[in-house]
């Protein structure tokens, strides 16, 4: 698996401690590990409407969310793949909702709740 892009849902996935006050929020992937992930070559993008986010990725290039529903977050994600120049196979999607991983898997890109990122990110950094 040779992975060029992962987007990413934010509240409940990611640990944004900086600007994230309310239990709910809180993920479990570290913004240091996306930082790894980057110098590896690997691009980050925030699928998310969602007005939390690491401070490090806030106000760049890393954010996509034209469309703020469940029900077409995968616009986001192809937002995403177009930028980057990837494709579906080269991109893998991280969301703690079932449903949004779901609805990116009937669309053909990988996904993977919290946890299963976490289980997978040593291959990821060793690709």
């Amino acid at each position: 698996m040779v992975i060029k892009l992962i987007t990413l849902d934010v509240d409940g996935t990611l640990d944004c401690k900086e600007n994230d006050n309310e239990q709910y929020l809180k993920g479990i992937i570290p913004t240091s590990l996306l930082l790894e992930l980057e110098k590896k070559g690997i691009n980050i993008a925030l699928c998310s409407p969602s007005p939390y986010s690491p401070e490090v990725y806030r106000n760049s290039g890393h954010w996509f969310c034209r469309n703020g529903s469940n029900d077409y977050r995968w616009e986001n994600v192809i937002d995403a793949m177009n930028t980057f120049k990837v494709t579906k196979a080269e991109t893998i999607y991280v969301d703690d909702l079932e449903s949004n991983r779901n609805q990116l898997l009937k669309e053909g890109v990988e996904s993977y709740s919290p946890e299963g990122f976490m289980f997978i990110s040593p291959q990821l950094l060793k690709q």
